[in-house]
Order: C-alpha cells, then sequence, then structure tokens
C-alpha cells in the first residue's frame, strides 16, 4: 500500500516493530507521528509523549492522521509474566 503524502500515526513508535515502521514509512514520503511512552526523539517522526491510558481525543484532533497503526502495549519487566 502507498502511504506517500499522508498524515500517518502509530502508536509505539519507540519500540522495535514500531521504529522499523516508521522508517519503512518515512521511505515512503509519508509525514510520520509518533506516540512513545518516553521522550526521545527519533529522526524525521514528529515524536507524541502519550500513554497509551491517557485520552487519546487531543491528539487524534490535533494531528488529524490519515491512518493509524496501533503497536503499542503495557509492559511488564518482570521475568514472571502473570
Amino acid at each position: 500500500m502507498n502511504f506517500q503524502g499522508k498524515r500517518v500515526l502509530v502508536t509505539g513508535a519507540g519500540g522495535f516493530i514500531g521504529r522499523a515502521l516508521c522508517r519503512a514509512l518515512q521511505l515512503q514520503r509519508t509525514e510520520v507521528h509518533g506516540s512513545i511512552r518516553t521522550t526521545h526523539a527519533e529522526p524525521h517522526i514528529h515524536t507524541h509523549e502519550w500513554q497509551l491510558t491517557d485520552h487519546p481525543t487531543p491528539m487524534l484532533d490535533q494531528i488529524r492522521p490519515d491512518y493509524v497503526f496501533h503497536l503499542a502495549s503495557p509492559v511488564n519487566l518482570s521475568r514472571d509474566a502473570r
């Protein structure tokens, strides 16, 4: 699918798959917005620090994406993931 010239929001843009997707979208000259849990800049991506549990309406109203790739999920860093 061609996303050239489109505005795309990627939740979980700081993760392994999210970063790879953002880079692939950039190659198509897509306006990429990425939501991340912590502040760190990704080159050529409009990053937004946003928790998945926060109300998304203000960010969606501001960005007005054509497409959303929802890759964010809660993180459990313990070895016992019960």
